[in-house]
């Protein structure tokens, strides 16, 4: 048959293969740094971290020299350089590899060999000597030589130095004294002193910790201004006060009003001078609730004549617990 012919002619000349050849293109995508410009501020003096990260390309397979035990696979990452500027001064560069922060002997994939810091995506860490806005630029660069930079600006500033204490205490005369103004910001250690006014007699203010203390030995208002100096040359002020109350005494004389066998009675026995108790009763139910001012009277000597008490005039009359402005606990009478 002429068909059958025709493929009996064809295998004549052997067996034909035809082979297929399939190219294929394995793309790529360009590296990129993906963090944004400009970078977290600073403060002066300060421990800063911040991480510039970058995605794609081909990533650098570290593996240590180890002569000792052997080389090790050491991750991979990028390594990163700073192409143009410089870093705010106290700053430098660090790896986020885990396996170390510095330099080690290393090759990547390729066999090409480093001495330098393991690839990684890069921290920015240190504490800030200068203030001022620093540009530089930072380069991540890949295996095989693609790389790509990206310009950054971080702005050290300074940590303002600022007094937080709003007001200090009032005592009484002839009564031990204890209160500290704080401060917060510049960097430490401070240096406290009085710049105007003076503390009332018999107090002092310690110049590195900022305690006034002592014993007031005259009552009255002492108006002044505590100066803050910080390790970072900043300075701050506040004008203060400190009242010392005279010492406290009761001004009803002592003869009270006579009383008559079961006849209601009721006289009223005052104070002046001190310093008034502050009350805060402690209710767990609504929420602890101030409850005015006033002395805090107790029987010294002797006995109330039968049937008689001592009873508060304070119209929230008495609690299970109250406190006062010195966080001290009390029963009974407000």
């Amino acid at each position: 048959m002429q068909k059958n012919n025709r493929a009996v002619n064809i295998g004549a000349f052997g067996i034909a293969l035809l082979i297929c050849i399939a190219t294929v293109n394995l793309a790529f995508a360009d590296p990129t740094i993906t963090t944004n410009s400009p970078l977290p501020d600073a403060l002066l003096n300060t421990a800063y971290n911040t991480q510039v990260n970058a995605a794609d390309g081909t990533v650098f397979n570290a593996t240590v020299v180890d002569g000792e035990y052997g080389d090790w696979p050491a991750g991979s990452g990028y390594y990163w350089t700073i192409s143009a500027g410089a870093l705010p001064a106290g700053m430098n560069l660090q790896t986020t590899n885990p396996n170390g922060t510095g330099d080690f002997e290393w090759y990547d994939q390729g066999y090409n060999y480093y001495t330098a810091r393991l690839p990684g995506q890069i921290k920015i860490v240190g504490s800030p000597t200068q203030t001022g806005v620093v540009t530089f630029t930072l380069t991540a660069h890949c295996f095989g030589g693609a790389n790509v930079s990206k310009q950054f600006a971080i702005t050290v500033g300074t940590n303002q130095l600022n007094i937080t204490t709003a007001s200090l205490p009032p005592n009484d005369i002839n009564y031990a004294y204890s209160a500290t103004v704080v401060a917060t910001g510049g960097t430490t250690p401070y240096s406290w002193s009085i710049t105007n006014g003076s503390l009332p007699a018999g107090l002092s203010l310690n110049s590195s910790t900022g305690l006034i203390a002592g014993t007031p030995t005259a009552s009255g208002a002492s108006n002044f201004t505590v100066q803050v100096t910080s390790n970072d040359s900043q300075t701050a002020t506040k004008a203060l006060s400190i009242y010392i109350a005279p010492t406290i005494s009761i001004s009803t004389a002592n003869q009270l009003p006579g009383a008559y066998i079961y006849a209601p009675y009721l006289t009223v026995v005052n104070a002046a001078d001190g310093t008034l108790v502050q009350s805060t009763v402690v209710d767990g139910e609504y929420g602890n609730w101030s409850a005015g001012s006033g002395y805090r009277w107790e029987l010294a000597a002797g006995n109330l004549p039968p049937s008689m008490a001592l009873v508060t005039n304070n119209a929230s009359g008495s609690a299970e617990d109250w406190y006062d402005q010195g966080n001290n606990h009390f029963s009974g009478w407000l």
